[in-house]
């Protein structure tokens, strides 16, 4: 039987793996340990012997309760290998100077989680939903570095700003348009501009446009258990765009488009 899940959600209910998720362990469960290892080291998501990332947390959890740290080290290598590709992707090294050595530490801290288990229950999450659980791990520490690079500049109040004023050259729609584009040479040069005047923003702007156009996270949501830029920065929808058009008006000396 596949050990239950002991951390419960906000409603005091118990969380419960996905169906797919319990067959998929203990399907595991009877095969011997060189071949979980080997497809725990498949890459290729569309391959059959693909493991699902809420298994292989659980199979490292498992382990480790076993004491069998040799185990433990194998799969968390292969887990840390698959988040390494995600953390990268969500660093740029114009936003942050030190990104490799950030990657570096966002995912020591993580594989650290596995090593020290304080809380039995932390980890819980990860086996029910490992991309939203990871995505709110890395997102803490990026939020952490932007709040310690942060830059004071003055600027109206965020009440004096209308919202919906987007009037003119977009660099916030613009900088979401070039993050999910193949790069180009024109692509890379316009996005490195963006991100010097995006680094350069007050931290609550900077955080903003950080959640919303770069990480992708909604402004807000009626689903009151969805994580949101709203929810990530325990303010109201409103404030959000109101810090999102703040950052709009001080990108817009910086249209690229524009000639001198």
């Amino acid at each position: 039987m596949v050990r239950p899940l002991t951390k419960t959600d906000m409603n005091g209910d118990l969380y419960v793996r996905p169906s797919n998720v319990e067959e998929e362990i203990a399907r595991l469960m009877r095969l011997n340990r060189a071949t979980v290892l080997r497809q725990a080291n498949q890459t290729d998501s569309k391959a059959s012997d693909y493991l699902s990332s809420e298994c292989l947390v659980h199979l490292i959890r498992d382990s480790g309760r076993r004491d069998d740290l040799q185990t433990v080290r194998a799969l968390l290598m292969s887990l840390i290998r698959r988040c390494e590709n995600v953390v990268k992707s969500k660093i740029d090294p114009d936003l942050f100077p030190d990104a490799e050595q950030l990657v570096e530490d966002i995912l020591g801290d993580f594989a650290a989680l596995f090593l020290v288990d304080d809380d039995p229950s932390q980890l819980d999450y990860y086996e029910v939903r490992f991309n939203d659980a990871f995505r709110s791990f890395y997102t803490d520490r990026i939020r952490r570095e932007i709040r310690r690079r942060k830059h004071q500049v003055q600027l109206p109040a965020e009440d004096d700003i209308e919202d919906g004023d987007e009037s003119g050259y977009d660099a916030l729609a613009r900088m979401s348009e070039l993050a999910h584009m193949p790069a180009t040479q024109l692509a890379t040069l316009e996005h490195k501009d963006l991100l010097k005047a995006i680094a350069a923003l007050p931290e609550p702007e900077r955080e903003a446009v950080t959640l919303c156009h770069i990480l992708d996270y909604k402004i807000e949501s009626i689903d009151p258990t969805e994580e949101t830029a709203a929810t990530r920065c325990g303010v109201t929808g409103k404030t959000i765009r109101n810090r999102l058009a703040r950052a709009r008006t001080l990108l817009q000396p910086h249209d690229p488009r524009e000639k001198p």
